[in-house]
């Protein structure tokens, strides 16, 4: 049985280590500050407009400073200048924004008209949130971020506008959009 385990062992051990020298891997973690500038909150409850806010209670304020978070991984076999696959994510997490995609999203067509992202543009959407982002001077950004959404009550609607300057995007962004359009271009070889 000791002979069995220790072999297992080995074995285990030599199939990562195998694994791992086919592939070679990229992580980047970076982050984007942004202040906001200015918001709106509209609510309209049985055909009639309600109270306007410029913020909710507890959330960010006029002047606040949040932060955009991205996450970018990549692979590409060791004997090969061409990336294979990614993974990316972007979370601002003051806005309860997550989003995320691969590779296999863009092979599969999944979701690809609310993900894109390029050297001057990136823009999330979904059912509720949408976030854009838009290069304006070398590396500082503006942000406009819209949510809609029922009122704590079911009845009324409420929706939700913010934009921000967000200055000094990193350049692992740059080198990310790279990655991601090398295996974009080479998806069909």
């Amino acid at each position: 049985m000791k002979f069995c385990t220790s072999f297992l062992t080995i074995f285990i051990s030599f199939a990562v280590c195998a694994d791992l020298n086919l592939y070679t891997s990229s992580n980047k973690d970076f982050y984007l500050s942004c202040k906001v500038l200015d918001q709106s909150i509209f609510t309209v409850e049985e055909g009639k407009k309600k109270a306007r806010g410029s913020s909710f209670k507890n959330g960010l304020q006029n002047g606040d400073t949040f932060i955009v978070m991205f996450e970018f991984y990549s692979a590409r076999p060791s004997n090969s200048d061409v990336v294979s696959s990614y993974k990316f994510s972007m979370d601002i997490p003051s806005l309860y924004i997550d989003g995320s995609f691969s590779s296999e999203d863009i092979r599969s067509k999944r979701g690809l008209p609310n993900v894109e992202f390029l050297a001057n543009v990136i823009e999330l959407k979904d059912f509720v949130h949408e976030v854009r982002l838009r290069r304006y001077y070398k590396d500082d950004w503006q942000l406009l971020y819209t949510s809609n959404f029922y009122g704590n009550d079911s009845i009324s609607l409420q929706g939700h506008i913010l934009t921000a300057n967000c200055a000094d995007m990193p350049n692992e962004y740059s080198e990310m959009i790279k990655e991601m359009s090398e295996i974009n271009n080479h998806m069909g070889s």
